[in-house]
């Protein structure tokens, strides 16, 4: 469905990009707590709760999605790419546009979080408990992999939720290597296009980790809480200037237009510098306003 038409082009192409992977893995998230919402057994508000957000992002990044896409159709400078064969996936975007709005209106319409605190296990809690329910069907190994669940769950699952931000940037480092790697394959870059699409992709997904994170409740709400005003700032300053690095990539063309610099003297340094200045001021920019919204 993306291979043709003008939305394979920038900005609208940077949206699809990061939509794909995102809306995946949100729901490849709630796989592991919708198995458990059962009939026969008590279902907790949170785990209700949480999955209803889960699938609200999960439809807002697919509308973002089709709406740059219906956007980029009359554009005039990219009707180049139009041909024979983006009538199909024109037809493509049609269904899911459908589909989209349809999905938006039973998510939207679902009853409110009622008021007060919500008790129940959490994503990391339920994730676990899927897990050790799956180990039934290991036979005799499986005794032996609900101790390692066990394990994983006190030592390693305890840091993860006491350290949750640095494990996003983790994952995140994780992801933008592999990005890189596959686009730098496929398209022969050089050494400079290895990192340049290894910092876009990291910065994209750790932006959208910690927002996404933070509204679902995979922070954490004890980890929110107890952090010092140093360290939230911080966190603020990385996840703006995170998110300044896809939407200058994204919008290149007309920041260079801004500046009176020539599409044709396009280079990696030229793209580099361009991420680093939107980068800088973003981070002064977050600074500024952070240290303005405190001393209110």
């Amino acid at each position: 469905m993306w291979v043709h038409g003008p939305w394979t082009v920038d900005p609208y192409h940077v949206v699809v990009s990061f939509a794909v992977p995102f809306a995946a893995l949100l729901a490849l998230t709630c796989g592991f707590r919708v198995p458990l919402c059962r009939r026969d057994a008590p279902l907790p508000m949170r785990r209700t709760r949480d999955l209803l957000r889960a699938s609200r992002l999960i439809v807002a990044v697919v509308l973002l999605t089709v709406i740059g896409d219906w956007i980029s159709l009359p554009l005039e400078h990219y009707h180049y790419s139009w041909a024979l064969t983006t009538v199909a996936p024109l037809a493509g975007l049609g269904v899911l546009t459908i589909a989209a709005l349809w999905t938006a209106g039973q998510v939207w319409s679902a009853p409110r979080q009622p008021p007060g605190g919500l008790l129940g296990p959490d994503w990391l809690a339920d994730a676990v408990t899927l897990s050790k329910q799956q180990t039934n069907r290991l036979g005799p190994a499986g005794r032996l992999a609900a101790t390692f669940l066990d394990w994983v769950d006190s030592r390693v699952i305890t840091h993860i939720r006491r350290h949750a931000v640095a494990f996003a940037a983790a994952k995140s480092l994780l992801f933008g290597a592999l990005v890189a790697i596959s686009q730098g394959v496929q398209e022969g870059y050089p050494a400079a296009g290895y990192v340049l699409f290894f910092v876009v992709a990291s910065a994209g997904f750790f932006a959208f980790a910690v927002l996404a994170g933070s509204y679902l409740g995979l922070l954490g709400d004890r980890h929110q809480q107890h952090r010092s005003r140093a360290s939230t700032t911080l966190t603020r300053v990385f996840v703006a200037t995170s998110a300044s690095i896809p939407v200058a990539i994204a919008f290149r063309t007309a920041i260079w237009s801004l500046l009176g610099v020539p599409h044709k003297s396009f280079s990696w340094l030229t793209l580099d510098v361009t991420v680093l200045a939107v980068a800088a001021i973003v981070a002064m920019l977050t600074l500024v306003v952070d240290w303005r919204l405190r001393r209110r």
